[in-house]
């Protein structure tokens, strides 16, 4: 027998059929075990990198948020109430919050180091000194957050806190970024040196 298209010339004779393979392109038994294992052990892996990385064991999963604040102007100080919260699945060692800058130096803070198990927080109060009124520091300025682990420190930077400008009015609205937020240690220094 032979193939043909519309009476043109034969594709394929019955001798060129007999030797084709009629398994050619299918994976064999020994390969489809070897693939199985295979996709398994990448489908365990990437289980086990976001299991991991949920539980706080590779990255902590620690969130500081801003809560509160006081000022002294008379002192040129100010302290800054923050909730600082183990959002993992894994207890941590929260070894120190808070850094000095430009301008500002980190008296203390108050409940560091402290443990904190899954799902629990802690009020963390950091006390600053404006030491320079004309050249604080700047910017977006990122809390750090250090937590101890077996195998070494790691610092987070949860996002900078902003305030609303003292020139803010009552209601406003906007589109994108708010045109009278300013970062957290600019808007408390600013008090601080009235």
């Amino acid at each position: 027998m032979t193939t043909t298209t519309g009476g043109g010339p034969p594709l394929l004779t019955d001798e060129t059929w007999a030797q084709l393979d009629p398994d050619a392109g299918r994976l064999s038994a020994a390969d489809r075990r070897r693939l199985l294992v295979l996709v398994s052990l990448v489908v365990g892996f990437l289980v086990a990198v976001v299991a991991g990385w949920r539980s706080g064991l590779v990255w902590p999963q620690v969130e500081a948020q801003l809560s509160g604040y006081g000022t002294n102007s008379d002192a040129r100080t100010f302290r800054m109430y923050l909730q600082v919260e183990n959002r993992g699945m894994a207890d941590l060692h929260v070894s120190s919050v808070g850094r000095s800058g430009e301008g500002l130096r980190l008296l203390g803070v108050a409940e560091v180091p402290t443990d904190l198990a899954p799902s629990t927080g802690v009020d963390v109060i950091l006390r600053y000194q404006v030491t320079d009124c004309a050249a604080f520091q700047r910017g977006e300025w990122p809390v750090p957050v250090t937590v101890d682990r077996p195998w070494g420190s790691l610092t987070t930077y949860d996002e900078a806190p902003t305030m609303q400008a003292a020139n803010a009015p009552a209601t406003y609205s906007y589109q994108g970024d708010d045109p009278y937020a300013v970062p957290w240690q600019v808007y408390l220094a600013r008090r601080a040196c009235r």
